[in-house]
């Protein structure tokens, strides 16, 4: 966590954590920024350096030996007129003594909106950037009136607001909700639903999971939405919000919405990828002494030739640390993807696994 401020000035950060537990620790250290100010006693000229000094982060935590019942603590910062800025302590919330604290809450809000205007315009401008290990908590709560950038991970759900640009890697096990004027990274989403609202985006889901796409208007009513896929009208498809349930890689494209009103359109694009688990299994063949591992998805759906480059092959002795291998893929008769492992002399032992990317 970074609190900026100035040797002479005002200070532009102000933070606020609860820690509701006896069992929790709270940590913070601060970035400082000092301002140094030369003046030339010659030419009278004026020189400002800035100077940082880096810091660390937040940390709320439940002990390993605490009561089964204590829960972490919540952590809430606000810079009403600045930015947040983590440094390698990232902002984080860990229960170490087995509770999942589901109802812990972790909100992060910079900058202010005036709430007078409509649309909302800035008051102040605040961003959000997290170094490692990211914001990790329960219900996790980001908004910055610019930017938020970094690793955010949600054990529960999470809501997330960018004025201007998100950039980073978001991962929730329950319901997503991100705006923001763009997009840049991706989006792991483990079981809840997936809300996209006036983004331009990448978006990766695991098959099986349902993702909600919306889309808000702002301007002269009325206002008409169309929905695409890879450039392709769908026909049933013209409210704000497209309902995708029960993904396949059959879902997997580019989804566009084009919002119309008597100004004009307005285009934006989502780019859904879907992970789906794979079924692998080996033969041997004798003729070749070789191992035939193939693999496919598990409802059937073919996978083709322009698939291969969705998957890598990594190996372990341990299956603790893994290698990416530059085993070939082919398609097989069956309509998956096979590789071989030919036997050696000394074979020894290993493990393999198949990723999709």
């Amino acid at each position: 966590m970074s609190m900026p401020f100035y040797n002479f000035a005002k200070k532009s950060c102000f933070l606020s954590k609860c820690c509701r537990s006896a069992f929790t620790l709270g940590i913070h250290l601060f970035r400082q920024t000092l301002r140094e100010v030369n003046i030339d006693p010659i030419t009278y000229d004026v020189t400002i350096r800035d100077i940082q000094i880096a810091g660390s982060g937040i940390m709320a935590m439940t002990l390993p030996d605490a009561p089964f019942n204590s829960t972490v603590g919540n952590i809430a910062v606000e810079t009403p007129k600045g930015s947040i800025y983590a440094g390698a302590g990232g902002i984080t919330q860990v229960p170490l003594n087995g509770n999942p604290s589901p109802n812990a809450t972790l909100s992060l809000k910079a900058g202010t909106w005036n709430p007078f205007e409509s649309p909302m315009d800035v008051l102040y401008y605040g961003d959000i950037i997290v170094g490692a290990p990211g914001v990790l908590g329960g219900n996790v709560s980001l908004a910055a009136t610019r930017n938020i950038s970094g690793l955010i991970v949600a054990r529960q759900n999470l809501d997330l607001s960018a004025g201007q640009n998100f950039s980073g890697t978001i991962l929730a096990a329950g319901n997503i909700n991100l705006g923001a004027g763009s997009f840049s990274g991706v989006i792991i989403q483990g079981g809840g639903i997936t809300t996209v609202a006036g983004v331009d985006t990448s978006l990766v889901a695991v098959a099986g999971t349902n993702v909600y796409f919306s889309a808000l208007a702002d301007g002269i009513a009325p206002s008409t939405y169309q929905w695409y896929k890879n450039g392709t009208n769908l026909p049933s498809a013209t409210d704000p919000v497209l309902t995708l349930t029960n993904i396949h890689r059959a879902d997997a494209g580019t989804y566009s919405i084009v919002v119309t009103n008597p100004n004009g359109a307005v285009t934006n694009d989502i780019h859904l990828r879907v992970l789906v688990p794979q079924l692998l299994s080996a033969s041997f063949e004798q003729a070749t002494q070789t191992f035939s591992v193939s693999f496919g998805d598990p409802d059937g759906a073919s996978l083709a030739a322009e698939d291969i480059t969705s998957f890598v092959i990594e190996t372990s002795a341990d299956l603790v640390d893994w290698t990416p291998t530059d085993l070939p893929l082919s398609t097989n008769s069956s309509g998956g993807l096979s590789f071989q492992l030919p036997i050696s002399s000394d074979p020894g032992s290993g493990f393999y696994r198949v990723l999709s990317q």
